[in-house]
């Protein structure tokens, strides 16, 4: 076989090669039929017609020739099948992002309630005390004389109880005791007219309105009493005068809400009127109505809850 042979051989086994990835037998020996000016081997066509791998194996045993031109690209051939799953496990992944922290679980159930402690060291005993009853402590009590007896002040809250025991029955009297002089239980004026003047009924026990005398004459002497002046230049006339004060109202200074006690003044009072009762600092009997500090403030027993002055 010659050179010339070689190179038909050649371009013949390029074309087969590009025919055979992408069609069957049949479209290589068209290919082949495209490119000739001589005659193709009967004998090698056939080998190509019954036995392709072979023409393959046969054009790869001759010699090399120059490298020819670069060809078309073939046709892509039928996507074969899937092939089976690998069995070596692929490299590990990088650590994906944090997820959200989940919501809290339910509250477990309580565990078993523990053993009780020890008990503690007793204590010291306490004094001993009082072997008296407490009827018998109340008679002792009692017994007690003048400047033995317990002041009101050594009894807890004994002080602020009787103040509202007064000022609940005072207001509770107020509703019983009247403002007026008819409403008195011993005056009886059902209908006054100008003019009359209460005047006591013995048999009755009631002072009642009776019409004022008129009388005539002469005044024959007037005797002055004390801080009482006359002036008899006309007998029948005679002019009487009264020197010094009577009473002096005093004003308290001071809040009046049925609790606050302390009021100011601009002297001692002698009297001090308190929701309409006229108070001395102490009674016969012995009872502090109202304390004076010795400058300015008397302290009531009984807080007022409408009106307070002081009388002088």
């Amino acid at each position: 076989m010659d050179d010339k042979e070689i190179l038909k051989l050649e371009d013949k086994k390029f074309v087969a090669n590009k025919a055979n990835r992408a069609e069957n037998t049949k479209q290589i020996l068209n290919k082949l039929d495209e490119i000739k000016p001589e005659p193709f081997p009967e004998k090698i066509k056939m080998e190509l017609v019954n036995e392709p791998n072979d023409l393959a194996k046969a054009f790869f045993s001759m010699l090399k020739g120059e490298k020819g031109e670069q060809g078309e690209q073939g046709i892509q051939g039928e996507k074969g099948e899937k092939g089976e799953d690998s069995q070596v496990p692929g490299p590990k992944g990088d650590r994906g992002e944090q997820g959200k922290p989940g919501k809290n679980g339910k509250d477990g159930q309580d565990g078993v309630d523990g053993k009780d402690g020890e008990n503690g060291k007793d204590g010291r005993d306490g004094k001993d005390g009082s072997p008296d009853t407490g009827l018998e402590i109340a008679k002792k009590l009692t017994e007690l004389k003048d400047e033995d007896r317990l002041d009101i002040s050594s009894l807890k809250g004994l002080t602020n109880y009787a103040q509202d025991i007064g000022n609940n029955f005072l207001s509770q009297a107020k509703g019983f005791v009247s403002k007026t002089l008819a409403g008195q239980a011993d005056v009886n004026i059902p209908n006054p007219t100008n003019g009359q003047i209460l005047t006591y009924n013995k048999a009755s026990g009631k002072w009642i309105a009776s019409n004022a005398g008129s009388g005539s004459g002469t005044v024959q002497s007037v005797v002055a009493g004390t801080g009482i002046s006359v002036d008899s230049t006309d007998p029948a006339n005679p002019i009487v005068s009264a020197t010094g004060g009577g009473f002096t109202e005093l004003a308290a200074t001071g809040t009046i809400d049925g609790s606050n006690a302390s009021f100011t003044f601009t002297q001692e009072p002698t009297y001090i009127v308190s929701d309409h009762a006229w108070y001395k600092s102490t009674n016969k009997s012995g009872t502090t109505n109202w304390t004076w500090n010795g400058v300015d403030t008397a302290t009531m027993t009984v807080a007022p809850t409408e009106d307070i002055f002081g009388v002088a």
